[in-house]
């Protein structure tokens, strides 16, 4: 008798994320959003300002200036005192690794994006993130995933836990995998077989812009909650 498959069911979806960029005479203020508790001080991030290329992150282009997130609020409101902008389009990014203005190659790891508006008082309203979709039952699944065009996936690795969403350091992952796919297109797809999720549970699915090495669960940049 052929067994009878429960289909997965999505409970809820995060990503790191900026919104609400505004900006008041040469200050650019913005509510950033990041996962699993970490603490923008500690970690170092920073936020880069580009000149837009098409609503996008010009690659292989260090940042026209930066600024470091300090304040330890996984979660918050930052300014940006005396940006160097004009009235051209600028375009703002998280990066969860390396200043971007130091670095041409952090544009690889902006996890997510927004546009500066041209004009005091507007909010910008192009904004990029990542985005996770998993579909199948509790013997296969398949996870879609869309990144920010040109962000690079040499050390992007993803997992899967018990419970969640926030996960500790000690938690032991059902499954993890390195994201071997080289296509330079920001949407990929990874198929998972026999990895013995089991019906009843709750589970966590993670995807990490860095870290594969030592597994380092600092640099979340999207989760999906689902249950079997």
């Amino acid at each position: 008798m052929a067994e009878n498959l429960e289909n997965l069911t999505s409970i809820r979806k995060d990503s790191v994320k900026l919104s609400d960029v505004k900006v008041s005479k040469s200050d650019i203020t913005f509510k950033y959003h990041t996962l699993n508790g970490r603490k923008p001080k500690a970690c170092k991030d920073y936020v880069g300002i580009w000149n837009s290329s098409g609503g996008m992150i010009p690659v292989n282009q260090k940042s026209r200036d930066s600024d470091e997130i300090k304040n330890d609020d996984s979660s918050g409101t930052w300014t940006i005192v005396d940006a160097n902008i004009s009235s051209d389009e600028y375009i703002l990014g998280y990066c969860l690794t390396g200043n971007p203005a130091e670095n041409e190659k952090a544009y690889k790891n902006v996890s997510a994006s927004a546009i500066i508006p041209r004009e005091d008082g507007l909010v910008g309203n192009v904004i990029n993130c990542m985005d996770l979709h998993i579909e199948g039952n509790s013997s296969s699944a398949t996870l879609t995933y869309t990144i920010l065009a040109g962000m690079e996936r040499n050390e992007h690795w993803l997992g899967i836990w018990r419970n969640g969403p926030f996960i500790n350091p000690s938690d032991k992952a059902e499954f993890v995998q390195k994201i071997t796919d080289g296509d330079s297109k920001n949407v990929g797809r990874i198929v998972f077989n026999n990895i013995g999720l089991r019906r009843n549970n709750i589970y966590t699915l993670a995807y990490f812009a860095n870290g594969w090495d030592n597994k380092d669960i600092s640099n979340m940049v999207a989760y999906i909650h689902f249950q079997i």
